[in-house]
Parts: structure tokens; C-alpha cells; sequence
């Protein structure tokens, strides 16, 4: 009777037992739904607390044991930390998802990691790279038959498309990722997908059906953050089109939604372009007003690239008024944040190539490690011990030696790198120094002066003669002004600022000079720079030093490979002499900058030719 008892006892606490863990289990699982909704709540407002709660609920999916849980909340960590620019530690939680893969065999959930590797690539500015990992999982996504993943997919692939301006292929995959998304009525992602589609084009009559569309939808449903972007986006659209009335009201709009929300990186950036509506308008108290707001709260959110660019309206807020002293303060402000901006997202990428190098290191070196035991076990078997053990220490030194020689070679080019670039910023920098002490410095004097002149010599015979001169002079500034720092070339593009440079070189020279180009669409700014500059230095050396009666100028757009070409009937020159002049000097750095290929084909007495290649 004991016994029994005693068993009946022993089943009851069993019982209990499993039913708590179950309970525990559902406790849990109810804790993990609620730290992730907490973390999408915060989206578009505090990326640190998604961070957080999105960590929390990884936390409890691994008590649960649950990698579908791990993977979700990983998912939602990464997109976060891209939201912050910690791109190399979302690279490391994307292996960390890897992982959870492979040890489960979750070939399912791969494309949405490889989906995540895509972005993070992307978003270090590894464009191309993150494309080829886009269409690597959507090839997988597609035998899997998972529509709403899909759908994401085509939408970041036509983000990506857009951002190097492949255009047509852009329209191509937002219109693959509608299909699904008008079915299922998610009209969220439907209104990302207008949006980015009315800025694939340039008539005004597709931008303005799109952003329509994009409109009828922020209308069936609470969808704040998308409609203060939506408004945003129709206040620049009118306002390009000068119907400022109507821009201003969608501006008011779009930051009383951000104000009400909270969303305070959007409301920065909205106050900085509504800004330059109201000095369209000429209300420059106002304009000054909202800056400031914008400024403030650049500097509360610690956001130095929003804080140089409202430090660059400022600028442009001075120059309207004609205060030229704070207009060149402010603008060397915005330049040294953005410098300090630019710094922060090199050590970024670095710290990113550098997680990427020895992730890959490290599976080679397992890979190594695995083939190398396998052959030592098959040499014990075979009894020849001693022989595989020497070959693989043979095989381990050359091996060493080969890594040490390349490590050698690479960081000589990365040092020669270095002194190129750093010569070509300070380079680059005080020209643009130079050209604005001239047109913000001596041309204005010159019209005071010219205004003295008016005003007290008018009478003197030789008043028109001096009057002719200044004007000559300021003319020649501003011109020199323009050469150096081209304005053209940041809002119009390398092609307009290049035909520019070359109309007014053959207005002022006895040689003529042509220009042929098979380009279409502008460049990185990296690019356009460094190219403009380096035919302004091969035409002003034909024209200094080869006494060239014609000069032909070429910038052709092959496969990915960027051609240029100066070629001038001069006296030419021995291009294996040594030569200490600055120009050729300078156009090699650049070549080496822009990791290109550089060759001097000239003979004395018969011309020269300069053939650069880069590869984009």
C-alpha cells in the first residue's frame, strides 16, 4: 500500500511539474511577443531602445531554445544597428545567425540573413557587393515561395538599383514587389514602394502620379512616419516646380506630424529644407529662426552630418543677406564636420573590411585545419608518419612566408595610398580655400573699390581706363575663382562643369581645344572631383609648356572602366626624364588615388598623348 502511495506521489509531482514548465515556457513566450513589439514601436524614433528590447527578447529566445525566435530577434538587432552605422557588428550577428542555421538546418531562414548582408554592404558603401548578395537571395527565396520576403527583397533591390542609378532597373523590381503587396493590401510597403518610385523619374508628370498614389494611401490608414516623409517629399517636389504656397503648407504638415510624434531626425532635416523656402520667399528672420530650431536639435541627437549640412544652409542664409564674414564661418564649419563625418565612416568601413578579412580568415584557416588533420590520419594509416608531418611544417613555413611577403606589398600600397589621398584632400582643400578668399575676399573689396572711384573720380580723365581695369580684374578673379572650385561642378555635374572649363579656356587661348564624352549620368562626387581636376591639369600643362595649336579632349564610359585622354600637336617631351614640375606631379597622385593606370606617349617634336584608366 506504501509502495502505491508512494508512486501515485511521485506521478503527481511529475505532472506538476511539466505543467509549470509549460506555463514558464508560455510566460516567456508571451515576454518575447511583447519586448519585439516594443522594439517596432520605437522605429523611426529611438534605434537604442529597439536595440534594447529587441536584445532582451534574444535573450529570452535562448533560454526557450527557440532559433526561429533567435533568428527574428537578430533580424530586427541588425536592422537597428545599420539604423546607427555599426555596420561591422550587424556583420557579426548575421554570422552569429549563420551559425544558428547551420547547427539547426534552417535552410528556410538563409535568405533573409543573406537578405541582411546585402543592406549592411550596402550601407558601408559597398554598393555592387551588396546587390550580388540581394540577387543571391532572391534566388533562393523564389524556390521557397515566400511572397512577403520576396516582396522585401525586390524593394531593397530596387533601392540599391536607384542608388548607383541603374533607374529602369529600379522600376523593374518595385513593380515585381507591388504585385504581391496590392493582393495582400500591406499598404505600408506600398507606400515605400511609390515613394521610391517617383524618384526614378524626372518628368514631372510620373513624379507627381506616384506621389499621389503614395498619398491616397497615407489616407486609409494611421501611418505617421511615412506620411511627415510623404509631405517632405511633395514640399521639395513644389517647390522645385516655384509653387511655394503649396510647398509650405505641406512642410507645415510634415513637421507637425514629427513635432507630435517625436520623430526628431526627420524634424532636423525638414526645418533645414523648409528653411530655404522662406528664404525663397524672402522671410530671412524666419529662415533664421528655423535653423536654429534645426540645429538644435542636430546638436541634441549628437548627429554631426545633420549638423554640417544645417551649418552649410547657414551659410548659404549669410550669403542671401550679405553677411559674407559669418557666411565663410559657417561654411568652414559645415566642412570641418564633415570631415569629421567622413573620418568616423572610414574607421566604420575599416572596422567592417576588417570583420569581414578575418571572418573569412578564420573559416579558411578551419578548412585548413580540417584537410590538414584528415591528412595527417591518412599518413598514420599508411604508416609514413614522419614523412606527412615534415611536408606539412615545408607546406606551414612557405605558407607563412607567401602571407608575410603579401602582407609586406599590401601595406606598401596601403602607405602610398595614404600619402596620395592625404596630399589630394589638402590639395583639394586649399584650392577650395583659395577660390573662396577670391570671390568672397578680393572681388568684394575690388567693388568697393570700383564704388570709390565712381563716387570721387568720375570726373578725371583717366576715370574709364581705371574703371575698364577693375572691371577687368574682377572679371579675371572671378573666372580664376571658377576654375579652381567650379560651382557647376556639385549641382550640375563633371560634364557640364568640363564643357564650361573648356568654352571659356578656347574664349582666352590661341589653341583650340574639343571635347568628346560618351557620358551620361554624373559620378560619386569622388569621382567628378578628381576627374575634373586631373583634365584641368593635363589642358593647362598642353597649354603652358607644349605650344599646341589643338588639343582633343576624351572621357569615354566603357565596362565599369572610366577612359580619359588629353592629346595635343606640341613640341612633346621625353617622358622618361625626370621632371619637377607640380602639375605632372599632381596628375600621377590623383592617378594613384583613384587606384588608375597612367600612360605618357610622347615624342619630341610630334605631340603627346596622356591616357588615363579607372576603374568605377
Amino acid at each position: 500500500m506504501i509502495n502505491v502511495r508512494a508512486e501515485k506521489f511521485t506521478g503527481f509531482v511529475f505532472l506538476l511539474l511539466c505543467f509549470l514548465g509549460t506555463v514558464s515556457a508560455q510566460e516567456q513566450l508571451e515576454d518575447f511577443n511583447r519586448n519585439m513589439d516594443i522594439a517596432y514601436s520605437y522605429q523611426n524614433i529611438n534605434s537604442d531602445s529597439i536595440l534594447a528590447h529587441a536584445g532582451s527578447a534574444y535573450s529570452i529566445a535562448l533560454n526557450l531554445q527557440n532559433p526561429d525566435l533567435k533568428i527574428d530577434a537578430l533580424k530586427l538587432i541588425i536592422k537597428a544597428q545599420l539604423i546607427n552605422g555599426n555596420n561591422s557588428t550587424a556583420m557579426l550577428n548575421c554570422l552569429k545567425a549563420d551559425s544558428i542555421i547551420a547547427i539547426n538546418r534552417l535552410s528556410d531562414r538563409l535568405p533573409e540573413i543573406l537578405m541582411c548582408k546585402g543592406l549592411i554592404y550596402q550601407n558601408s558603401g559597398f554598393t555592387s557587393e551588396g546587390l550580388q548578395l540581394l540577387f543571391q537571395s532572391k534566388g533562393l527565396i523564389e524556390k521557397l515561395n515566400n511572397e512577403i520576403i520576396e516582396s522585401e527583397l525586390n524593394y531593397y533591390i530596387a533601392l540599391a538599383s536607384y542608388e548607383i542609378g541603374e533607374n529602369e532597373q529600379s522600376r523593374k523590381y518595385l513593380k515585381e514587389a507591388m504585385v504581391s503587396r496590392l493582393n495582400d493590401k500591406d499598404y505600408t510597403s506600398l507606400m515605400n514602394y511609390y515613394m521610391l518610385m517617383a524618384s526614378t523619374f524626372t518628368s514631372v508628370d510620373s513624379i507627381s502620379k506616384y506621389l499621389q498614389l503614395a498619398d491616397e494611401i497615407s489616407k486609409l490608414k494611421k501611418m505617421d512616419y511615412k506620411k511627415a516623409i510623404l509631405l517632405n517629399n511633395k514640399a521639395l517636389f513644389y517647390k522645385a516646380t516655384r509653387n511655394l504656397t503649396l510647398a509650405k503648407t505641406y512642410y507645415l504638415e510634415a513637421i507637425s506630424i514629427s513635432v507630435t510624434n517625436g520623430y526628431l531626425k526627420h524634424l532636423s532635416n525638414l526645418y533645414n529644407n523648409f528653411a530655404y523656402l522662406l528664404m525663397a520667399e524672402a522671410k530671412y528672420d524666419s529662415a533664421l529662426l528655423v535653423l536654429d530650431k534645426a540645429l538644435s536639435i542636430s546638436r541634441d541627437l549628437n548627429n554631426i552630418d545633420i549638423e554640417a549640412s544645417v551649418l552649410d544652409s547657414y551659410s548659404d542664409y549669410y550669403v542671401a543677406v550679405n553677411d559674407s564674414a559669418k557666411a565663410l564661418i559657417n561654411y568652414k564649419e559645415s566642412v570641418k564636420l564633415k570631415n569629421e563625418y567622413r573620418k568616423k565612416q572610414q574607421i566604420e568601413k575599416s572596422l567592417f573590411l576588417s570583420t569581414v578579412f578575418e571572418t573569412e580568415k578564420k573559416e579558411k584557416e578551419i578548412a585548413r585545419q580540417d584537410s590538414e588533420l584528415y591528412r595527417i590520419y591518412f599518413f598514420l594509416f599508411a604508416a609514413v608518419s614522419l614523412f606527412a608531418v615534415a611536408l606539412v611544417i615545408l607546406v606551414y613555413f612557405r605558407h607563412k612566408s607567401a602571407i608575410r611577403k603579401a602582407r609586406i606589398k599590401t601595406m606598401d600600397r596601403e602607405k602610398k595610398l595614404e600619402v596620395a589621398n592625404a596630399m589630394i584632400e589638402g590639395q583639394d582643400t586649399e584650392r577650395k580655400r583659395i577660390a573662396m578668399d577670391l570671390h568672397d575676399g578680393i572681388s568684394p573689396k575690388l567693388g568697393s573699390l570700383r564704388l570709390m572711384i565712381d563716387s570721387h573720380f568720375e570726373e578725371s580723365d583717366v576715370y574709364s581706363e581705371v574703371s575698364d581695369s577693375i572691371n577687368d580684374l574682377d572679371h579675371n578673379i572671378r573666372e580664376i575663382s571658377h576654375r579652381m572650385l567650379p560651382s557647376q561642378l556639385e549641382s550640375k555635374g563633371l560634364i557640364v562643369a568640363l564643357t564650361r572649363f573648356i568654352n571659356l579656356l578656347n574664349q582666352n587661348n590661341k589653341a583650340t581645344i574639343k571635347f568628346y564624352t560618351t557620358v551620361e549620368n554624373r559620378l560619386e562626387e569622388k569621382y567628378e572631383l578628381n576627374i575634373y581636376f586631373l583634365f584641368y591639369e593635363l589642358i593647362n600643362n598642353a597649354l603652358k609648356h607644349s605650344g599646341a595649336t589643338e588639343i582633343i579632349a576624351q572621357l569615354l564610359d566603357g565596362n565599369k572602366v572610366m577612359s580619359l585622354s588629353v592629346e595635343d600637336n606640341g613640341k612633346g617631351f621625353d617622358p622618361e626624364k625626370e621632371y619637377t614640375g607640380i602639375g605632372l606631379r599632381n596628375i600621377r597622385q590623383r592617378v594613384t588615388y583613384l587606384n588608375g593606370e597612367l600612360e605618357i606617349d610622347s615624342v619630341v617634336g610630334e605631340g603627346t598623348a596622356v591616357m588615363i584608366e579607372i576603374v568605377i
